[in-house]
């Protein structure tokens, strides 16, 4: 992966990042939740992330499965066939990188990674994020770099 001036290391945001890069990158860093991520590196695993789980939902009714949440026959509440098995096999799978992303995502606007904890606060919180994900990158969001603490005068 290179960017316009040459290869862009995982610990530094990958500004104008093209899907395929924002995957791979997602990936690469699966669990980690210092350094940043550009606006292109998390809106990007967004909208494939949103359309790959809207395909998985689509295959799971389609093929007379269930969604996770209705559980499955009606007279056996603890069922769940195997289309919801897949759908809960990815949740669990992409829930921790996508956590560490959208921490990225915060430090990269100059933001704390505890405003994560926002998404326990229905639809207020929710919104709160989407409008921090959406702010441009800030020279604040430099401290959360690795050797950052150096290169950020901001308060102590």
């Amino acid at each position: 992966m290179t960017g316009p001036a040459g290869p862009v290391p995982l610990d530094q945001p990958y500004h104008r990042a093209s899907p395929k890069v924002a995957v791979v990158r997602f990936w690469r860093k699966y669990a980690t939740f210092h350094g940043r991520a550009s606006r292109s590196e998390y809106w990007w695993w967004f909208v494939i992330a949103f359309a790959f789980q809207g395909a998985l939902q689509a295959w799971a009714t389609g093929t007379g499965g269930t969604s996770i949440w209705a559980g499955g026959d009606s007279t056996d509440l603890g069922y769940i066939d195997h289309q919801g098995v897949v759908l809960i096999l990815w949740a669990a799978v992409s829930f921790l990188p996508t956590l560490a992303l959208q921490s990225r995502r915060l430090h990269d606007g100059g933001f704390t990674a505890w405003y994560v904890l926002f998404y326990l606060l229905p639809v207020f919180g929710w919104l709160t994020l989407l409008v921090m994900s959406l702010l441009p990158s800030r020279a604040s969001g430099e401290r959360f770099d690795s050797g950052g603490e150096r290169q950020y005068p901001g308060p102590a």
